[in-house]
């Protein structure tokens, strides 16, 4: 079975936090391979499930 991935581009850390966050967990958590492009935010970092 093909791994699915799935790639987020954003331009601030802000949207990944406020409109993205748990859908990004929950797809990761279903087996997705969930990759996140945005500004270097260490908190963000913290706050994403380990695989993201």
């Amino acid at each position: 079975m093909k791994e699915l991935k799935l790639c987020v581009v954003t331009t601030t850390s802000i949207t990944i936090r406020s409109f993205l966050l748990e859908q990004l967990e929950f797809l990761y958590n279903n087996g997705f391979d969930v990759t996140v492009i945005c500004d270097v935010d260490e908190e963000l970092r913290r706050e994403l499930p380990k695989g993201i």
